[in-house]
Formats: structure tokens, sequence, C-alpha cells
């Protein structure tokens, strides 16, 4: 394991889409491919930009792209991944291509090798076999990062052929880059800021097409994929403590580990302490913004109450106001709320799947986010995060089923009860404390208004009158960015399910063990994103 990865650092994967023509002219353009896709974020210390590919692997331009990659990457000492998305099942995809005994092999041989494996199972009717290679062709552009076509500058031969792919991806604001295999001889591509609509207005004379509605294009495609890898970047620059101190937050809450574990294990305990390390931030700057409020608010009442106020008062109010200022802008540059709930997320996803690689069940699609509401940039990096690490994740000896269950039940499921449990008693503990507070601050601002309305302890009763509705509004800020009553119900309805759960996986056999610790999984999964989606806008808002 390199340094970096030993330190639960994860890459970033740059996912080179592929369309282009079974035979070609000329396929010299593809010689400095892989390096101009590298180039397309900047590399940095803390951050191992990689390649994937994903492709149909037709016979011709995709099948050469994956290999210049995967030979690319070899060199560089690193590992190329190959997606594969088929309109049908590989057979009947196979057929319909017509593939050679020799072609097929190769199929079957890149297949092999393949990390995933998409099959859109398109309708069998003769007249629905192009709507099915569109189908793939748009699920090929979705999960590409930038579109390559190999493509000869003439219209599509059928739905989904390479001059309709090329044209949707440009539409949609794709990356695209277009090696021309027939005339023309530069590439040209939609990357420059402000060319989307050139490339677009080009393709589409050249396809025989026009665009199919007016869409709002941003005049940087590549905004989204640098804005992704910034966020990982972010995630891998910051500092922790030794690989011991990694090692031994990773046994606390994942149990024993063998050194294969290392997979998920160190990404875990990185994402776990950042979210640790940004959680008392951000709690941290709420109490100090609370108190910083309720000084200067102390300061002015003490000013007014006197008769011959001090100027220290004045300077008093207005350095706490000051440092408040200061203290916000600090939190949101350091996006302290949005990194403490992204880290905690993803720490959780790397839990479950620590738990639930050993059952075989591919839980990429079962931890998708795409549910839950929370800003695209970071759903996007989370999800990359994610599939990078359970991409990784080494091929071992199947469990017995005694074995599994111990596993799910006992390791994790018991985890996790024993977890919601203790949260819940600790909001609704919280909770009270905070509401006491404020009916306290409440009632002594009606006894001192009181008070003073009857010129008894007349300074007493204006500072009082006047610090405490800013106390208690100030608690009830710190109570509702902590939603202990809401967490505490969240966390006794998740020990409800949580207690049904282990019920079921303790009476599951061989036959039904795979699915239900699949619905574990995902029970947990929507958990931990409506988690995510509830707590997103709960923010430090301006002060003033």
């Amino acid at each position: 394991m390199d340094r970096k990865a030993s330190s639960g650092r994860i890459p970033f994967r740059i996912r080179v889409g592929v369309t282009g023509h079974r035979y070609l002219e000329s396929s010299s353009a593809l010689a400095d491919l892989p390096t101009r896709v590298l180039e397309l974020v900047p590399s940095t210390p803390a951050t191992d930009v990689r390649l994937g590919v994903v492709s149909a692997l037709a016979e011709g331009a995709d099948r050469l792209v994956a290999e210049k990659v995967f030979n690319h990457s070899s060199k560089h000492g690193q590992k190329a991944r190959l997606e594969v998305v088929l309109p049908f099942d590989r057979d009947r995809y196979a057929t319909l291509q017509e593939f050679s005994s020799e072609a097929t092999a190769d199929f079957e041989w890149w297949l092999d090798r393949a990390s995933s494996l998409t099959e859109l199972g398109g309708d069998r009717e003769p007249e629905h076999i192009d709507r099915a290679y569109e189908a793939a062709s748009h699920h090929l552009v979705a999960r590409s990062d930038v579109l390559v076509a190999l493509w000869d500058g003439q219209p599509s031969r059928g739905k989904g052929g390479t001059a309709d792919t090329l044209v949707f991806a440009a539409e949609v604001g794709k990356p695209c880059i277009w090696l021309p295999t027939y005339g023309i001889t530069e590439p040209r591509d939609n990357l420059e800021l402000g060319s989307p609509d050139e490339f677009l207005e080009d393709v589409c004379r050249r396809a025989a097409l026009s665009p199919s509605e007016p869409a709002e294009r941003a005049p940087d495609v590549l905004g989204p994929l640098r804005g992704a890898f910034e966020q990982l970047d972010e995630f891998n620059n910051a500092r922790l403590p030794s690989l011991a101190r990694l090692r031994r937050r990773a046994r606390a809450e994942l149990g024993e580990l063998e050194e294969s574990d290392d997979w998920v294990a160190l990404p875990f305990a990185r994402a776990a302490m950042l979210a640790d390390r940004f959680q008392k931030l951000f709690m941290l700057a709420t109490w100090l913004i609370a108190l910083l409020a309720i000084a200067a608010a102390a300061a002015l009442a003490a000013s007014v109450s006197q008769k011959h106020p001090s100027h220290a008062w004045a300077c008093a109010d207005f350095v706490a106001l000051i440092v408040l200022f200061v203290l916000f802008l600090y939190v949101h540059r350091r996006g302290v709320h949005r990194r403490w709930l992204s880290y905690r997320l993803l720490s959780e996803r790397f839990r479950t799947a620590f738990f639930i690689a050993p059952v075989g069940i591919d839980f990429r699609r079962t931890a998708g986010l795409e549910t839950v509401f929370v800003e695209r940039r970071s759903a996007d990096w989370l999800q990359r995060a994610f599939e990078e690490v359970w991409e990784s994740r080494p091929q071992t000896a199947q469990l017995d089923i005694e074995q599994l269950r111990h596993h799910l039940v006992e390791r994790w499921i018991s985890g996790q009860i024993n977890y919601h449990a203790k949260a819940c008693r600790q909001h609704e503990r919280r909770g009270l404390i905070f509401t006491s507070l404020i009916l306290l601050c409440f009632f002594g601002t009606v006894l001192f208004a009181a008070l003073h309305a009857t010129d008894a302890v007349e300074r007493a009763s204006i500072l009082l009158t006047i610090t405490l509705p800013v106390a208690a509004a100030a608690l009830g800020v710190v109570l509702t960015v902590r939603q202990h009553r809401a967490l505490a119900d969240r966390y006794r309805r998740m020990y409800a399910d949580l207690i049904a759960v282990r019920r079921a996986l303790l009476a599951a056999d061989a036959a039904t063990l795979e699915k239900t610790a699949q619905e574990a999984a995902r029970l947990i999964a929507e958990e931990n994103g409506d988690w995510l989606g509830a707590m997103w806008f709960l923010d430090l808002e301006s002060p003033g």
C-alpha cells in the first residue's frame, strides 16, 4: 500500500466515456489521450488522479481507448478501471454486434476485467433495438466525466450511434473531445471557457441534427469535475495523527481488523476523525457566537443602566460584535458545517461497506445519494469517494452462514442499536436542559421588567431585562442548530427499526440472508441520507 493510501487518502478517478466507429481509418489522435485527460484537473501532492473507462466494448474505438488507458495506467504503476454499459444482456449484445469468435473472446476478456457491468435489458423487439442503444448511450454519458468520440464527422447510422451520442453529451454540457477519424486532422473539444455552444453547433451541423431544445449551458463544462476534485483534495489534504492512531480509531469502531481490511478501515478512520474535528469546531463556534451576542447585549445594557456610562462598555460592545462577525466569516469560509456533515455521511457509508462487503452484494447503488437533498457538488465528490473505495475491496474467502450472521448481527447491527439508544438518551437530556434554560431566561426577563417598572433595583433590572432576552434567543439558536429533540426522535425510531432488522437477520437462512443484509444496508443508508438532508440547512446564518 502506498503512502497516500496508508493514511486513508482516496484517489480521484476521471471516467472517460467512449463512443466511436467499429472501423477506423485513423487512430493516431489516441496517442496523447490519457495524458490530455489527466491534465483536465490539477494534480496535487495529496490526491492521485487516475483514469477509468466507461464503454460498451464494441469493436474498434471502444476497445482501442480502453487499451490505451489501461496501458498508460500500468506504465505509471496505477490500475485503471472499466465500467461496461450494454443495451442488452451480454450474450444478446454480442449476437447483435455480430462479433467474430476472436472478437467475442476479446469481449469476454475485457468483461472479466470490468469493475462493473450494467446490462440495461433493452426491449428484444426488432423495432425497439435503436431505442435500447440510445438508452445505453445516454447512460454512458451520465456515468462519464468526459466523452471521447472517435468520429468521422458524418451522421449516425442509427439511434445511439457515435454522432447522436456526441451531440447528446454536448447538449447536456458534458466535457467532450472529438478525435476525427476522417478528413479533419485536429481534435476538437468544448473544454475552453465559453466554447460549449460553438462546439454544439458544429457537431449538430455535421451530424445533420438539431439540439432537442434550448438549454442553459455553463460556459465552463469542466467546473463540476474540478469542483468535485477540489472537495476530495480538501478531504485528503487535512492533517491527521499517525497511522497508528488511524488504526486505533478503526478498531475502536469496527472491531478487530486484518491487514486486508485497510481498503476501507483507513478511509473510514480518516472520515470519522475529520467529522469529529469539524463537528467540535462547529459546535464551539456556535457557542462562542451565542456567548459573544450575550456579551454584546450585556455591555450595551450596562452602558444604558448607568447615569454616566463608561466608554469601556461601548468598546466592549463593539469588540464583541467584531469578534462575532470574524468568527462567523471563519466558519463559513472554512466550510466547517459542510465538511462536518459530508465527512460524517462518508464515514457511515464506509462503516456499512466494511460489514456488507463479505455478503457479496453490490452496495454502490444502495449507498447512492440520489435521494439525499444536498448540493450537487458535495453529493458528487462523496459518491465518487465511496465508489473509489468500494471498487478497491479485495476478493476474500466467502464466510459460512454462521460466521456471516455473527459478523452482521453481533459486530454491526448490535453496535448500531447500542449507539442509537445512547444517542437518543443524550439528545433527550440535552434538549431538556436547553429548554429549561430558555424558559428560565424568559421568566427572568418578565420578572426584571416588572421590577424595573416599579423602580426596584433599577440598574440590575435594566441590565437583565436587556440581556436575558438576547440570552434566550442565543440559546434558542443553539437548540435549533443542534436539533436535540428532532434527533432524539430520529434515533428512537431508528433503534426500533434496527431491532426488527436484527430479528430478521437472526431468522434468515442461506437463501434469504443476502437479501436481508441488503435491506439492512438500505435502511441505514437512507437514515444517514435523511439525517444529512435535515441537518444541511441548519448552518449558522448571518448574525445581521
